[in-house]
């Protein structure tokens, strides 16, 4: 499979054909992929968080600006508690 690299400091990503990217089936499947990870480290998805992963997961051009908003809203969190 074509590798692809985002920049010097994120990890080697494979690249999707866009075909691919749209099934909803293959987006299911990593969605239950995260959240099967997320929860045996006993943090599952919420349904907002799914949303997001079908929404941007194929879209490099929004990851960053969507990580970066969630960084923000758990660090602004955590210092009100």
């Amino acid at each position: 499979m074509k590798q692809v690299r985002r920049s010097k400091n994120k990890p080697v990503m494979p690249a999707f054909s866009e075909e691919t990217a749209v099934k909803d089936d293959y987006k299911e499947m990593i969605v239950e992929q995260v959240n099967g990870s997320m929860a045996i480290e006993g943090m599952p998805l919420t349904e907002a968080d799914k949303e997001r992963i079908r929404d941007f997961a194929f879209d490099a051009t929004q990851i960053d600006r969507v990580v970066a908003e969630l960084v923000e809203k758990h660090r602004t969190s955590k210092t009100k508690n």
